[in-house]
């Protein structure tokens, strides 16, 4: 899974294997080791809209179960929503080879 962040979009790219796990109906996470702490980020299946919160160093993307299931099998290539005051949450696959 791979993490951009601009000033109004958070996207995550997700690899063959990311998106087997969706399929199987589980969230995926990655943690980035910096010198004095760590940052999380993960997708969990849960909820009942796309949406986003960070707290306590930890980023947490969330996508109802059954939408990310049946996209994770189908031909649309990015699930997105605007969350907050205009901030696009953007879930794409990425098919070039991991």
């Amino acid at each position: 899974m791979k993490l951009r962040i601009t000033s109004d979009e958070l996207r995550l790219r997700l690899s063959a294997a990311d998106l087997e796990r969706l399929r199987q109906g589980h969230g995926l996470a990655e943690t980035l080791a910096l010198p004095d702490q760590q940052f999380r980020f993960e997708l969990v299946c849960d909820g009942v809209d796309i949406g986003a919160v960070f707290s306590a160093g930890s980023l947490r993307v969330n996508v109802p179960k059954s939408e990310a299931v049946r996209w994770s099998v189908s031909d649309e290539e990015t699930l997105d929503a605007v969350i907050g005051d205009g901030c696009r949450v953007s879930i794409e696959k990425d098919r070039r080879p991991d």
